[in-house]
This record gives structure tokens, C-alpha cells and sequence, in this order.
């Protein structure tokens, strides 16, 4: 599972790996490619916020 954040819904959303469109690795790292229970699709840096 991962918490990528939702625009239409305003704040992180708890999703499962089935909700994963595509990975991709890029220069900064890997993306992932997300549909949300409400329609959104977005990315999501797994790095982000982490220190």
C-alpha cells in the first residue's frame, strides 16, 4: 500500500499496488504512476518527504 496525495480529494489517499498504472525510472529516481478510487491519475515520487 502507499499514500500518494489527491488533489480532487484534497489530502493523501490510502491505495493498494492494484491501483498502479505504471513505474518509471527516471533520472531522480523511480515513479510511480497512480489511478485514485475517484478518477485522478497522478505521479508519485516514493522518495518525497522522506529524509
Amino acid at each position: 500500500m502507499f499514500a500518494p496525495y489527491c488533489p480532487k480529494h484534497r489530502s493523501r489517499v490510502l491505495l493498494n499496488v492494484d491501483d498502479i498504472v505504471d513505474l518509471r525510472r527516471e533520472e531522480a529516481g523511480l515513479l510511480v504512476h497512480f489511478r485514485c478510487s475517484c478518477g485522478y491519475v497522478g505521479r508519485w515520487d516514493p522518495t518525497q518527504g522522506l529524509s
